[in-house]
């Protein structure tokens, strides 16, 4: 922006001074003043935004998905020696590079209700080849459902409030697992006829819960609840 400048112009009175021919000499007008130089200030540079995340054709991670669906499966299979029951829906959010490779990962729900089966999900993803997103990272979200095997009887779903005689002391300490991390956890679990935890599962939005997962599911397999009944159950509650 140019500056302008006041100036008070003052009157100033030429000396007379008196000519052999007796005329006056007229008074002299001041000389004007140089303009004052005009100073340009630079131009502001332009800023440009740009996205944090890249795209990912939708199609070409479907696809990627069903590629893996195989050592998905794999993982259920493996741990159907411990309890044949295992089954349920799990929503996982990845981070893809821009080399097509999971970045980090974690399941935001799970009602798998078996940690090592989660583990090995996440490390299924991990060993999947992706498409490469452009210009950066992308971000995927999906769900699957795995059902149970033919002629396998699923485990009674019971409420979780059926066993709040041992869930409602237990739950400061499987509280305390998180730290300082926030986030609600929902467990899984199975239950023996007999009240013992067969195996459990664990999952949360909060992605830097990992170990803190890990504790929980094993204070709730230390627990001693009461008989479901004539069969296996399985119920789910939240940890906040």
């Amino acid at each position: 922006m140019r500056s302008r400048s006041s100036c008070a112009l003052a009157a100033a009175l030429a000396s007379v001074a008196l000519v052999a021919c007796g005329k006056r000499e007229p008074a002299r007008a001041p000389e004007p003043k140089a303009p004052a130089p005009v100073t340009k200030k630079p131009a502001k540079p332009q800023m440009k935004m740009a996205s944090e995340l890249g795209y990912v054709d939708p199609k070409e991670v479907d696809a990627a998905f069903a590629r893996s669906q195989e050592s998905l499966l794999a993982c259920l299979e493996q741990r159907s020696s411990v309890f044949e029951g295992v089954s349920g829906s799990f929503s996982v959010f990845l981070r893809l590079s821009d080399e097509g490779r999971m970045r980090w990962g974690h399941l935001e729900t799970s009602t798998i209700g078996d940690r090592k089966v989660e583990k090995c999900l996440l490390e299924v993803f991990q060993r999947t080849s992706w498409p490469r997103p452009d210009q950066g990272d992308a971000e995927v979200r999906n769900k699957l459902d795995f059902d149970l095997p033919e002629g396998v009887r699923p485990p009674a779903a019971l409420s979780a409030a059926k066993f709040q005689s041992t869930l409602g002391p237990a739950l400061p300490k499987l509280a305390a697992c998180k730290g300082a991390e926030k986030g609600t956890v929902d467990v899984t679990a199975y239950l023996d006829t007999n009240g013992s935890v067969i195996s459990v599962g664990a999952a949360s939005r909060n992605g830097k819960l990992r170990g803190e997962l890990d504790c929980i599911a094993e204070a709730v397999k230390s627990l001693s609840f009461a008989s479901p009944g004539t069969y296996p159950a399985k119920i789910t509650f939240p940890i906040d």
